[in-house]
């Protein structure tokens, strides 16, 4: 059984407080090794930028921080931490030869629908140039910043340079993900208002205190972005009326991304794997509604591993949940699982007590936990985690 320990090195650099330098970083992957995890997915996605040096012109700390106040007590401290880590050596190089020195193998983390930071703090340089290029509303007034579309061949084009640079750095394969940080219009409206207004409070006790009117946005934005033009006219001209909010239009349009995915598959000599963060009317995985032809990815070698998120709901049956992926394919099936709750002791146990019901009836063949600062945070969770493995 593969155990993977998903890492987002921008979170351990933030909660330590303790420079997280190379030295960190093999006593970490020595320590995950000793507690039978085989394999590290490392997250290089900050919010539209990257966290390793690269040449893409995209480096996490290529730009300036200029945050106003409020952002300021949240981010700023990590931002030169990570400023300095950059200054002295390359993460993404660091970690690949330290995995492999600790027997593991390492997946480089990409993720692809998160351009844009809560507050367009972070962007990326396709989002800043071609701000059009995000994902169209229905009605043509809006763009959800920071959710690419892969329709362009601009997006691809920059998409597909990030890969080659990170692909040369000799990891074991690729994982990409639909998770995101980037949110509606309306939200960082709303945000933006907060922040003019309270220079001197952190933007985050305004996120505490309207959970409710963001989790309505994201919902109100479920299928109705992504309505960009030239699949709009491709769609007018097969079909000879206007594209509805539908499953028909949702899988006209979903072929584009299998597209991208194909181009990338054919680059990647290790381990293809993709991160589905979906869970039914979820109000923070409203980008899981594009259609993805499953059928292919797990039938025709295009993917080698499929992610997707356990519920946290006991009464969730899987199978419905994500249909048509249990059947038996070449592809392998992971877990994806959060760890972020308040009492992760009843959490891993309940989780570890669904994958190997799962593992018996032969549904799945790993689990990938999310995410290594809670480790960081309570060494008393490593012993949990020997729960998990045994």
């Amino acid at each position: 059984m593969k155990f993977t320990l998903a890492v987002d090195y921008y979170d351990l650099i933030w909660r330590s407080a303790e420079l997280f330098d190379e030295q960190h970083i093999d006593r970490f992957l020595g320590r995950c090794a000793e507690h039978g995890i085989n394999a590290i997915q490392w997250r290089l996605s900050v919010c539209g930028q990257l966290l390793y040096r690269t040449k893409t012109g995209d480096m996490f700390t290529d730009k300036p921080c200029d945050f106003p106040e409020s952002l300021s007590k949240f981010h700023e401290a990590t931002y030169n931490k990570c400023k300095t880590i950059l200054e002295h050596f390359d993460p993404l190089e660091v970690v690949v030869r330290l995995a492999h020195k600790h027997g593991m193998e390492l997946y480089p983390w990409l993720t692809i629908y998160d351009d844009y930071g809560v507050q367009g703090d972070r962007v990326s340089s396709i989002v800043e140039k071609y701000p059009e290029r995000c994902w169209r509303s229905y009605d043509g007034t809006n763009y959800y910043l920071g959710v690419t579309s892969y329709v362009y061949p601009e997006v691809v084009e920059f998409r597909m340079k990030q890969i080659m640079e990170i692909l040369s750095y000799g990891g074991d394969g690729l994982y990409l993900s639909n998770r995101s940080h980037s949110r509606t219009p309306e939200y960082h409206n709303a945000l933006d208002e907060f922040v003019n207004k309270n220079p001197d409070v952190c933007y985050t006790e305004w996120i505490k205190a309207n959970v409710e009117f963001i989790e309505e946005s994201q919902k109100a934005a479920i299928g109705t972005y992504g309505f960009d033009l030239p699949a709009v006219e491709a769609y007018i001209e097969a079909t000879g009326k206007q594209p509805e909010i539908s499953e028909q239009w949702n899988r006209f349009r979903g072929k584009y991304f299998m597209k991208f995915i194909e181009q990338v598959r054919s680059e990647v000599i290790g381990k293809l794997s993709f991160g589905l963060r979906y869970e039914p009317d979820s109000p923070h995985f409203l980008y899981g509604k594009h259609f993805f032809d499953w059928e292919r990815l797990i039938n025709e070698n295009i993917l080698d591993e499929l992610h997707y998120a356990l519920p946290e709901d006991d009464s969730v049956d899987l199978k419905p949940l994500y249909p048509g992926m249990f059947k038996l394919s070449k592809t392998s099936k992971q877990a994806w699982c959060w760890l972020g709750h308040k009492r992760l002791e009843d959490t891993i146990r309940y989780k570890a007590n669904i994958i190997r019901q799962q593992i018996e009836q032969g549904n799945l063949d790993g689990v990938v936990l999310f995410e290594a600062y809670h480790f960081l945070e309570k060494p008393d969770y490593w012993k949990l985690l020997d729960y998990f493995l045994n």
